[in-house]
């Protein structure tokens, strides 16, 4: 996999006669127009320069994305529970009254230890003035006995369930009625502010979504919308920091990427039977960290990655992935990181690059009879090259002959690749040296009105794009262009 990003370096004093201190006839002068020497930072635009990471002499691009945190005290959250009131009857002796029901958050909790919260009882229409005993047996303080709450029939109670843990029955909390006397009310009860420390319990019911993030895959900023490239095996990483007691299993349904240029959008496809789990934090609620790699092996990577820039947008999904009963913490958290690594190996097909170059030519073209386009390439990648030169105006447009066709200055120079070894490993560049003639008298009219180049470079791994090849550190292009002129030149001695 390659792209090139070519820098031009212009001496304009070549193109400024004056400075010539001799008279002379010089019927070959040579004018330089560009010289470039390409080595791997080169390859990437300037952002994708900060995603560069070399391994030796192995070349990658790794994009981070941002952190992403599920927070198990955002996650779990009680509701107040409110029981309207209602009729009861009190005797002297204890009965059991119906339940309270809680919110459908117990229905799978075996255990909360609460940090917060209230009971309160507002009773009325009382038909005595006795006190009134209610004893809430799945509600236990530190030495685990039941809260017991007494209230004056026609008055309100409260108290406080700090350092209290909830016990829940199927979801309900039990309680019991006693009195000094007999007689009847009406109760409502009022169960608000509950905040935990910790909770126990299935916590495989359902599935707990990160927050959504996206950012940009600037692979390969600097391309046209031709050719392709297979990396052979981009990687994506998932780095977890996990204090949630229990394991998860991640989902990708909903990791997309989109281009921005066409709209298409790619899902990223998974076996889950070929990579693991994010594994449980401690029982005390410590940090375990562990990875799961995304490859060709078991997802649809290189396909989702592709060619061209892209937004990689996620909401991971995290599914229970532990028998139950489990224990979590409030502040118990699932961080993520989501990186993606192109090892720089892959394919390489009718792939095309292109940059913009500085150019200018002499004004004084009457006397020129010849006109040569000379190239010089010294090739250390191991990629067949095209090259191809068009003019371009002041603001950087295409110039147009009168048919409406491109102008252009070299058409297609060809440049074979490096030699490889068998693991296509670079032996030997390739030195390519060659005259052009221009022809075309259109184009050579309007060079003086030239001041860009466009330089497409249509690249292939060899055998037609089949073979694999690695890009190495120490890899290199040097490039040279410039032009021959034959004729009268007259100079003139700069005084």
């Amino acid at each position: 996999m390659l792209i090139v990003l070519t820098n031009a370096c212009l001496n304009k004093d070549h193109f400024k006669l004056d400075n010539i201190n001799d008279a002379s006839w010089n019927p070959n002068l040579a004018i330089p127009l560009l010289k470039a020497n390409v080595g791997v930072y080169n390859l990437f635009g300037a952002t994708d320069s900060n995603a560069v990471s070399i391994d030796g002499k192995n070349v990658s691009l790794i994009y981070q994305g941002k952190t992403v945190r599920l927070k198990m005290g955002e996650v779990l959250v009680f509701d107040d529970v409110t029981i309207p009131s209602s009729p009861i009857v009190y005797t002297t002796t204890t009965v059991a009254a119906p339940p309270i029901q809680l919110d459908s958050t117990f229905n799978k909790i075996d255990e909360v230890e609460l940090s917060a919260g209230q009971m309160t009882i507002a009773t009325s229409g009382q038909s005595s003035s006795d006190e009134i005993t209610f004893t809430f047996l799945d509600i236990l303080d530190a030495q685990s006995r039941p809260l017991v709450l007494n209230v004056i029939a026609g008055n309100t109670a409260t108290k406080g369930l700090a350092n209290h843990k909830i016990t829940p029955d199927n979801g309900t909390i039990r309680f019991t009625v006693s009195a000094t006397g007999n007689g009847n009310c009406n109760a409502a009860f009022y169960l608000t502010g509950l905040d935990f420390i910790s909770a126990t319990g299935d916590f495989n019911t359902g599935t707990l979504r990160l927050p959504r993030d996206s950012f940009e895959l600037y692979v390969f900023k600097n391309i046209a919308a031709k050719g392709s490239i297979t990396v052979s095996n981009p990687i994506l990483s998932i780095k977890a920091k996990n204090s949630i007691g229990f394991d998860l299993k991640p989902l990708f349904d909903k990791v997309e990427s989109t281009n921005p240029a066409s709209g298409d959008i790619n899902k990223l496809v998974v076996d889950p039977r070929k990579f693991g789990t994010i594994k449980s934090g401690t029982s005390t609620g410590g940090v375990v960290e562990s990875e799961i790699r995304l490859d060709r092996d078991n997802s649809n990577i290189r396909d989702f990655i592709g060619i061209t820039p892209k937004y990689l947008s996620h909401e991971i999904g995290l599914i229970g992935g532990s028998t139950p009963p489990n224990t979590i913490f409030k502040n118990s958290s699932c961080e993520l990181e989501m990186n993606i690594e192109l090892p720089l190996e892959g394919r390489v097909s009718a792939f095309e690059v292109l940059d913009t170059i500085d150019m200018q030519i002499t004004n004084d073209l009457t006397l020129i009879k010849e006109f040569f386009i000379k190239t010089y390439t010294n090739n250390g990648f191991p990629l067949d090259t095209k090259i191809t030169i068009l003019l371009m105006d002041e603001n950087r447009q295409l110039m147009r002959k009168a048919d409406g066709t491109t102008m252009t200055l070299l058409n297609e120079v060809f440049t074979a690749a490096a030699n490889v070894d068998g693991n296509s490993i670079v032996t030997e560049s390739m030195i390519v040296s060659s005259e052009h003639k221009l022809l075309d008298d259109e184009v050579l009219a309007s060079l003086p009105l030239a001041k860009y180049g466009q330089m497409r470079a249509s690249m292939n791994t060899t055998n037609f794009g089949n073979d694999v090849v690695k890009i190495q550190s120490d890899y290199n292009l040097e490039v040279r262009v410039g032009v021959k002129i034959t004729g009268n030149v007259n100079l003139t001695k700069k005084k």
